[in-house]
């Protein structure tokens, strides 16, 4: 009825009317969240889940509290830069990707076309990884803990291993998405967030006064009851001299490695928000010959294919392995490069370079 009336798709200067949407937000601004959580949209929406086999009730829509978190935050190379926390893993992932880059010494040329910076920095990612307490919300919980990983003395640490060329043992756990979306208005207020594939715009199909439902119903297997889903989600802040300079968030399977490397071709490189977005980037762990008895190969990285293949012959005699054929995920995402109050420069990330579609594994 909204894209297609009368069986017709939309011209350029059709307008779309959403008369169920702008009904829900007049009643939401009278009535604000208990419009939602006890109202009666909520009870629509109980009776609608209801009805096709669902089990939520408006008990749980009572008991929702939304819980607040303080985002973490790191200094680095004079800037400040801030991370989302709670139960997400790749905000403290880039931040301490971060901290044990600070003990390296910068390439002059990019590490894309340098096989010791390229080398270290995938090193550096690799023992990241390595981290158990990424991946266990318990410990993701304790703010004492995690700002004590993000000092300079730990990340020091981890970049010991990478200059031993210790071997690395990711945890496993990955998980992918989304859409990355930052604005920013006129008055210099900043929002940046991520809507994931579990909130697909479409939702299911179901909708209840033009609101659609997500399924959400995709819980990792290894998810024990009582225990709580954890994200992957990377939104980030970096100020510079108490001013905002770069907003962004990182979406993708490689999602800690893409932010870790557009902070670094940002603020390391120094370069603008385009030419950051689309050089040559590593990414995480690409899948197995089997996705379902091997979701990943732990063993080596994804790597954009434009790397010259010398470089990729001395990383594979020093030991780190990459795949450069058919999905090739570096992780994609959005930055807004700001000067004082003026918005210099916004980019999206380009998506994952494909050389053989029919590469991918079938069930994904």
């Amino acid at each position: 009825n909204t894209f297609l009336p009368r069986g017709k798709a939309l011209q350029a200067g059709n307008t779309i009317r959403l008369p169920e949407m702008a009904a829900f937000l007049r009643k939401f601004a009278v009535e604000g969240s208990a419009y939602v959580y006890s109202g009666d949209w909520g009870k629509r929406f109980i009776t609608v889940v209801q009805a096709k086999g669902g089990r939520l009730t408006t008990k749980d829509l009572a008991a929702y509290r939304v819980k607040w978190c303080a985002p973490w935050t790191i200094t680095y190379r004079g800037y400040e830069v801030h991370a989302s926390s709670g139960r997400s893993y790749a905000g403290p992932w880039t931040l301490l990707a971060l901290k044990a880059f600070e003990h390296a010494r910068v390439a002059g040329q990019h590490y894309s076309m340098n096989a010791e910076a390229l080398e270290q920095m995938i090193r550096i990612a690799r023992q990241v990884w390595s981290e158990p307490f990424l991946l266990d919300y318990r410990r993701l919980d304790d703010p004492q803990l995690v700002q004590s990983r993000l000092t300079s003395g730990y990340a020091e640490t981890i970049f010991e291993k990478v200059r031993s060329k210790a071997p690395a043992h990711p945890i496993e756990g990955l998980a992918s998405h989304s859409y990355p979306i930052v604005v920013r208005d006129a008055q210099g207020n900043i929002a940046s967030g991520t809507t994931t594939i579990q909130a697909e715009p479409w939702g299911a199909g179901i909708f209840v006064q033009g609101i659609p439902l997500p399924s959400s119903g995709s819980i990792p297997w290894y998810t024990k009851p009582g225990e709580r889903r954890l994200s992957p989600f990377c939104i980030l802040l970096a100020l510079q001299n108490g001013h905002p300079r770069f907003s962004g968030n990182t979406i993708s399977n490689s999602v800690g490695e893409a932010a870790f490397q557009l902070l670094v071709n940002l603020i390391d490189y120094n370069m603008s928000v385009r030419d950051a977005v689309s050089s040559p980037r590593f990414g995480t762990f690409p899948y197995g010959d089997d996705p379902v008895k091997q979701p990943l190969r732990l063993d080596r990285n994804w790597l954009d294919p434009r790397v010259d293949e010398k470089i990729v012959d001395v990383l594979e005699a020093n030991g780190i392995k990459t795949e450069q054929k058919g999905i090739i995920d570096t992780g994609m995402g959005a930055i807004l490069s700001m000067k004082e109050k003026q918005l210099s420069e916004g980019n999206t990330v380009p998506v994952p370079y494909v050389s053989d579609p029919f590469g991918y594994p079938p069930n994904e």
